[in-house]
């Protein structure tokens, strides 16, 4: 879904619509098959809300738009029931090609949620919206949103890596490592988090850190090569003298290279060289990439 959106903002909606295409919803509906027909024989908001289910799992947006806003002329208005049917039409509503339906129906989602505590919904709606802006290039309403969807959902590792996203966009890098701290507490396995965090540490001129950040991510996440060659890379460029070390630097990066065969990789490595002193070496290797 976020591919789509992004395909949409660039204007290649060949390519917006083959990634709609391949979307499959992924939450988890009531287990019970016989309390689950029973419910679907009922006209309430949950019966609606299935119905919609298997719609959006069949791809059949017509049908689960019109589920959904048959559940929500039976919920009660303002309900937890109300706003899950709301943004779930959003999300639909957005899948098929309305984006401008789909920020009204999240929006009407984030009216409703209650002032404070944690509200799965209006998590999800703000995320929604934040995402929908950023795709827009409308950042500091983004962040905005992305904030509130962190708020409603302290757990929801997604709307943190987005905050930490828009943020950068905006030049927070202060307030963006937070966020993707708080992505690694909620997910210490996310490699993306990691490496986002390491980044915004080295914008804040943070390098030790950033070199202390990245070799103990190594020891949780042995040999990835994303965080690999940001080590490696720091290692060999950092502008703090006491931060490199260009031996390593070299070790790493030649270890990376039997691998991956990228023009960044090849930069770290002529880097390493040139940070031995090796010169001939670094620009033999810049002449190969």
């Amino acid at each position: 879904a976020p591919l789509a959106s992004a395909y949409r903002a660039l204007g290649k909606s060949d390519l917006a619509a083959a990634h709609v295409k391949r979307w499959r919803n992924i939450e988890l509906v009531f287990p019970d098959p016989r309390q689950q027909q029973l419910e679907l024989q009922l006209h309430s908001g949950l019966s609606y809300e299935l119905r919609g289910l298997q719609a959006m799992r069949a791809q059949d947006w017509k049908t689960a738009v019109a589920a959904f806003r048959d559940g929500l002329a039976v919920a009660p208005a303002g309900s937890l029931a109300s706003r899950s049917l709301q943004h779930k039409l959003g999300t639909v509503l957005y899948m098929s090609g309305d984006a401008m339906a789909a920020v009204t129906a999240f929006r009407a989602v984030v009216r409703s949620a209650p002032a404070t505590g944690a509200d799965e919904a209006a998590a999800k709606a703000n995320y929604s919206l934040g995402v929908i802006m950023m795709s827009g290039g409308r950042f500091p309403d983004a962040v905005r949103y992305l904030k509130a969807a962190a708020a409603y959902g302290p757990n929801y590792g997604e709307a943190y890596m987005a905050l930490g996203d828009a943020l950068r966009r905006v030049g927070d890098f202060d307030e963006a490592s937070k966020a993707y701290r708080d992505v690694v507490r909620i997910d210490p396995t996310s490699v993306e988090a990691r490496f986002a965090y390491a980044v915004t540490l080295v914008r804040l001129g943070r390098y030790l850190e950033a070199r202390d950040w990245l070799t103990d991510s190594l020891v949780v996440h042995r040999d990835q090569p994303m965080l690999t060659q940001a080590l490696a890379r720091i290692l060999a460029a950092a502008p703090d003298a006491h931060v490199r070390d260009g031996r390593r630097a070299l070790a790493l990066a030649q270890q990376l290279a039997t691998a991956v065969k990228t023009t960044d990789v090849g930069e770290t490595l002529a880097m390493a060289f040139a940070e031995l002193g090796d010169y001939g070496s670094a620009v033999d290797t810049q002449k190969d990439v």
